[in-house]
């Protein structure tokens, strides 16, 4: 998880004020290096996510512009 989920989860439990809070303790607790932890995996889900997408939309066009046969 990244750490804005993770804020997330802690402003609706209310263990932090807001989120410059969150991010200040957290700095001070962990480190920088925890801001990116889990990163690599949202992006390759954003990338899987886009080339079906996209995909799906030109494939769709495709269709549309020149008929269904």
């Amino acid at each position: 998880m990244i750490l804005l989920d993770v804020a997330k989860t802690w402003l609706m439990l209310g263990s932090y004020k807001n989120g410059v809070d969150v991010l200040k303790r957290t700095m001070g607790e962990e480190g920088s290096g925890v801001l990116f932890h889990g990163i690599q995996l949202r992006v390759l889900w954003i990338l899987i996510g886009g080339f079906v997408f996209f995909g799906a939309y030109e494939s769709y066009k495709n269709v549309l512009m020149n008929g269904f046969y």
